[in-house]
């Protein structure tokens, strides 16, 4: 009995020097245990945690229970020697944090069947936004270059104008897009690529300052709206149109800006975020270059 209160408090001091959360399961009866720092992950004390929860399994993220469940399911049933899942659990706050949930098999009876399962909460969120930053900037590094290699190759100006709108919707996740080039006398622009607009604007033209597109040829610089139809700087032509959030990027070769690039959602209210912008933008710089050479090889 010594030797068993000895190795308990040298598994406390572990437990708690390695700032991970332990539970316990007792399959018989179906109780689970856990240590203080588990109620410290959610932002919740041990006995305000215990006291308003039914089941742990509450906290799980609607999404992830099914694997969570699986995979302990999984181990109980020999088919994998530990059981390891990643998944969401909800916080005092409000919010998802994301759980590396590890453990297996410490008791068994006589015949073989579980009795006990332990293991540890160990929270990696930071390591997962990480992870999906890394792997989000590889997908759109990839979208990129094959972007440009299918815009570089064509020199039909119509066919590469088309090409280049519905890439940039598809870079950000956005069901239609324009293309403006700005005319000859420098103060106007004329949409040349309507993909997906609900209405016929092909054609429509608009001054430098004049609406999102003018703005952003008269500034030089992105610009987005986070719901077009409460805008009040909207233009005239499309006074009537069902956009929400809105982004105009310049067309710009060297110096010079040749026309804007609009990617528009009629779903989502709200802004773009920063990687979106730096995207799109990329992509613009590729463009422009692709249009001039397009132009000059028609020459």
């Amino acid at each position: 009995e010594e030797l068993q209160r000895e190795n308990e408090e040298r598994l406390k001091l572990v437990l708690e020097g390695s700032q991970l959360g332990f539970w316990d399961w007792n399959l018989e009866v179906g109780d689970v245990r856990r240590n203080e720092r588990w109620a410290e992950m959610l932002g919740y004390t041990l006995p305000e945690i215990e006291s308003t929860l039914k089941q742990w399994t509450d906290l799980i993220h609607p999404d992830d229970q099914a694997a969570a469940w699986q995979s302990i399911q999984d181990h109980l049933e020999g088919r994998t020697p530990v059981h390891e899942v990643e998944i969401r659990m909800l916080t005092k706050d409000g919010q998802y944090r994301w759980i590396l949930d590890r453990g297996g098999i410490v008791k068994r009876d006589p015949r073989g069947r579980p009795l006990r399962m332990s293991g540890t909460h160990t929270d990696i969120t930071e390591q997962r936004q990480m992870r999906d930053l890394l792997v989000r900037h590889a997908q759109e590094m990839e979208a990129l270059y094959n972007t440009s290699l299918e815009i570089n190759s064509q020199s039909d100006v119509p066919i590469l104008l088309q090409a280049i709108v519905q890439r940039a919707a598809g870079l950000v996740g956005t069901q239609m897009g324009g293309l403006y080039l700005i005319k000859p006398d420098g103060q106007t622009l004329e949409l040349m690529v309507s993909y997906n607009l609900p209405g016929d604007y092909l054609g429509v033209t608009l001054h430098l300052g004049e609406g999102l597109a003018g703005c952003v040829a008269q500034t030089r610089k992105p610009m987005a709206v986070k719901d077009y139809i409460h805008w009040g700087e909207r233009a005239a032509a499309y006074a009537n149109a069902s956009f929400r959030r809105v982004l105009g990027v310049p067309l710009r070769v060297r110096d010079t800006v040749i026309g804007v690039i609009d990617v528009v959602d009629d779903k989502t209210v709200g802004s773009f975020g920063e990687d979106e912008i730096r995207l799109v933008s990329l992509f613009a710089d590729q463009a422009a270059l692709a249009i001039e050479n397009a132009r000059l090889y028609q020459a």
